[in-house]
């Protein structure tokens, strides 16, 4: 059960990783997407180091978005270690390249 449990959620998550990058590339765009700032601190210090530059803002969140994305992948993958559910490095290489290469 854990094996099919652990397959769907590498699933759901390649699905959640497709709508993100769909999303952002979007936002890259100017297509969709606006994220609404309740915090002055942060919208002081977004303005500070970006202006009023949207495609700045946006590339910076993408890359944030990116790196986040990164460092939960590699949380699944030590859990998956940890559960002796590792896979071989090539495949892991392939599907990192085609995930954040793209």
């Amino acid at each position: 059960m854990l094996g099919r449990t652990s397959i769907s959620l590498k699933n759901r998550a390649r699905q959640i990783a497709q709508i993100k990058v769909t999303i952002l590339k979007n936002l890259m765009e100017g297509k969709m997407l606006n994220i609404r700032i309740d915090n002055p601190e942060l919208e002081k210090s977004l303005k500070q180091c970006y202006g009023d530059d949207s495609q700045s803002i946006a590339k910076a969140f993408l890359k944030f978005v990116q790196q986040e994305n990164i460092k939960r992948d590699v949380g699944i993958s030590i859990e998956q270690l940890d559960a002796e559910e590792g896979v071989p490095l090539s495949e892991v290489m392939r599907e990192a390249r085609k995930k954040y290469e793209s």
